[in-house]
């Protein structure tokens, strides 16, 4: 072997070691990189939860929990309503039935059938009375994560309050307007155990049994235009009917955002959410792993800072902003991809829920003057009563035996809502 071989051959195992050095050094410089980078965007995170946190928002499922104080055990009437619950689930389409058939027209048949109805529930009865007379309604469950919390069983509470609502259809039909009255509010005691941990889908399954008390008495009064009991309590009722606090409603946004996201990138996260094993995919996956999530987390912090602030701005200019912070947040979500979801609404119009419920208090506003008389008014004033999506005046009709009312919106972003009282034709 010629010298020259022989350096060539002891240079290659340096040229390896060089070789195999930078490798080194790049993958020591490529984990650097990545745990700084990991480092830099929990700062990032945290930053943005301190924000939230100073301005107000929770940012831990325990300060949501905690925007609602724990009821004295006196005051509570969940215990009563867990009582309830161990009996078989009412069937609400026939209770809904029965009411709807006295509200339309009321005839001897339709009122002993309600009475049957009605009479084979003497214990739930009973036990919705009690639960009625108690201020507050707290389950216990403040154990359990967002995703399993679902504050009270509205849904069941709702039952109830359909039962209650029938009762007091049959005491209207039978001319005892005190009793009906007196069934109409404790549907609206229960509306405020619904809305116990005022949260936004408490609020609104809250809202619903509000309205239909309201609608009840509105009825009753229609078929009994000269007792004046059921004017006074639909009075009452839109006087104690407090208006929406958003900022409560929507307190745990930032901690309902993150939950959803983070349970998206599981398994066992998905299957909570309700999404089918096949749901996600390899296109959702692929999806998964090309995005950031940690900055994905960041920025749905940010939007939700940005909806928060924009809660507290008047209806009027309050739009714009939460449409540019809700761009974010379906930004932000491309790192938690899901399959797509066919939306009905303007996703915005939850942000925008007091102008709804202001809606529909104009409704109940003008139905009331329409049934104040004698007579149903041909024509009412409006005027005062303006659309809060376009400032026009609220409409009204009567065909002799239906009240309609219609809330303008030309805003386009859905349609206005409506208020019908009285039979359909």
């Amino acid at each position: 072997m010629s010298k020259s071989n022989a350096r060539l051959g002891r240079a290659r195992p340096r040229t390896e070691v060089v070789f195999l050095g930078w490798i080194a050094i790049v993958a020591v410089a490529i984990s650097a990189w990545i745990h700084f980078a990991r480092l830099a965007d929990e700062a990032a995170l945290k930053e943005q939860l301190d924000l939230a946190h100073r301005e107000g928002m929770s940012t831990t499922w325990q300060e949501v929990l905690d925007g609602t104080p724990v009821p004295k055990s006196e005051e509570n009437a969940a215990p009563i309503y867990v009582a309830l619950f161990s009996f078989p689930k009412l069937d609400i389409q026939s209770i809904d039935e029965s009411d709807r058939t006295l509200l339309d027209k009321a005839t001897p048949e339709s009122i002993r059938q309600a009475s049957e109805i009605v009479a084979a529930f003497p214990k739930q009865l009973e036990l919705i009375d009690r639960a009625a007379t108690l201020p507050r309604c707290q389950f216990i469950g403040r154990d359990k994560g967002p995703l399993e919390y679902f504050g009270v069983d509205s849904y069941r509470l709702s039952g109830a309050a359909k039962l209650i609502a029938l009762r007091g259809s049959i005491a209207a039909t039978r001319g005892d307007a005190l009793v009906a009255v007196k069934n109409a509010e404790e549907m609206m005691a229960i509306a405020r155990h619904i809305d116990d941990d005022g949260l936004e889908n408490s609020r609104i399954a809250s809202d619903a049994v509000e309205e239909s008390a309201v609608a009840h008495l509105l009825t009753w009064r229609l078929h009994h235009l000269g007792e004046k009991t059921y004017l006074n309590a639909v009075r009452r009722a839109l006087q104690s009917w407090e208006p929406p606090d958003l900022r409560r409603m929507f307190r745990g946004q930032i901690v309902l955002a993150l939950t959803v996201a983070n349970a998206i990138l599981t398994p066992d996260g998905r299957k909570e959410l309700g999404f089918k094993t096949d749901d996600y995919g390899l296109t959702e996956s692929f999806l998964a792993s090309i995005r950031s999530q940690p900055k994905g987390r960041i920025a749905l912090v940010s939007a939700g800072r940005k909806v928060w602030r924009a809660l507290a701005l008047p209806i009027s200019k309050r739009r714009p902003v939460l449409e540019e912070a809700d761009d974010r947040i379906e930004s932000a979500m491309d790192a938690f991809p899901t399959p797509h979801i066919e939306v009905e609404r303007d996703p915005v119009d939850q942000w925008m829920y007091d102008q709804y419920w202001l809606a529909k208090i104009q409704l109940y506003k003008a139905a009331l003057r329409a049934v104040s008389g004698k007579t149903v008014a041909k024509s009412i004033r409006t005027t005062d009563l303006p659309s809060p999506f376009d400032g026009k005046p609220l409409t009204f009709s009567f065909d002799g035996k239906q009240m309609l009312f219609v809330v303008s919106n030309s805003s386009g972003h859905g349609d206005g809502p409506r208020l019908k009282i009285g039979p359909d034709p």
